[in-house]
């Protein structure tokens, strides 16, 4: 956050200082807008159970749009890649990461990390980059199997100043499909 800086970094501290009675690891991350891992593990948990309700709920009552939403984005990668690197025999990982590779497979953790890095130029863009991530999370919770991800990004650029998420008209059609739907166009 602080870029190298030892003056930002002290003043961080002291913003954390000032606002708290003790300085503890869920204060600084609150003051720098950062999910802690305990919030993301439960996060992926849920995308991973593939209950949207369970997700949006979560959503709400962590107030997810209160952090920072390139630190959200950056977790979900971290977590993502390590757990794809784990399902591969990789022997350096945590308990949750463990855990993770339990729920999900390869082909999981790629279709996800593919999801993220489709969209990352949308999301460096967006000024609605909370709607852009929950729309994604949403995706991904629809994932029910590995044979069930598509390649195609769920946005299409209709001009240089707007876009808009296409959102397929029957289970069966694909999501480039309804991207290309007249129906969605002005």
């Amino acid at each position: 956050e602080t870029e190298g800086s030892v003056r930002d970094a002290q003043n961080l501290l002291e913003q954390v200082r000032f606002a708290y009675v003790a300085v503890l690891k869920q204060q600084v991350l609150q003051v720098l807008g950062r999910i802690s891992d305990e919030q993301l593990f439960a996060l992926i948990q849920i995308i991973l159970q593939g209950n949207v309700g369970a997700l949006l709920t979560y959503m709400h009552e962590q107030s997810l749009k209160q952090y920072a939403p390139r630190a959200l984005w950056h977790g979900l990668h971290t977590w993502f890649r390590q757990a794809l690197v784990a399902s591969y025999g990789s022997v350096q990982h945590n308990q949750c990461i463990d855990a993770l590779v339990k729920q999900g497979d390869a082909e999981r953790w790629t279709g996800y990390l593919e999801l993220l890095y489709e969209h990352e130029l949308i999301f460096a863009k967006t000024t609605a980059q909370h709607d852009l991530l929950e729309t994604l999370l949403i995706r991904m919770c629809l994932i029910k199997r590995s044979s069930t991800l598509t390649a195609a990004p769920i946005t299409k650029h209709v001009s240089s100043k707007e876009s808009f998420l296409a959102v397929p008209k029957k289970k069966t059609e694909s999501l480039s499909e309804a991207i290309t739907d007249k129906r969605w166009h002005n």
